[in-house]
């Protein structure tokens, strides 16, 4: 759970949920940024949607009240699927299917 001023925010396999949808789009826009930018978590990071709500908060002015690793989770599979769905290429971005 993160912190938005006011909000709260729940990141769960690389999406987040906000009773704001207005925010939570913002939330999620933020993301798939940081994404194409960085390529997100290590493919080695255990934690990966801990590690993308410390950076969304620092991003955002947000702060992390609460990390709970859940029991069989999909987001190392998720964030692997996210980075290869496109591949940027200098002026370019290739998308593929």
């Amino acid at each position: 759970m993160v912190q938005f001023g006011r909000r709260r925010a729940f990141l769960r396999e690389a999406e987040w949920r906000c009773a704001d949808p207005v925010f939570e789009r913002s939330l999620n826009n933020e993301m798939n940024a940081w994404l194409e930018e960085t390529g997100g978590p290590s493919v080695s990071d255990p934690h990966p949607d801990r590690t993308a709500a410390r950076e969304i908060a620092r991003r955002m002015g947000g702060r992390v009240l609460l990390s709970v690793k859940s029991g069989r989770s999909r987001a190392p599979e998720v964030y692997m699927g996210r980075r290869q769905m496109s591949l940027a290429f200098p002026g370019k971005m290739l998308k593929l299917r």
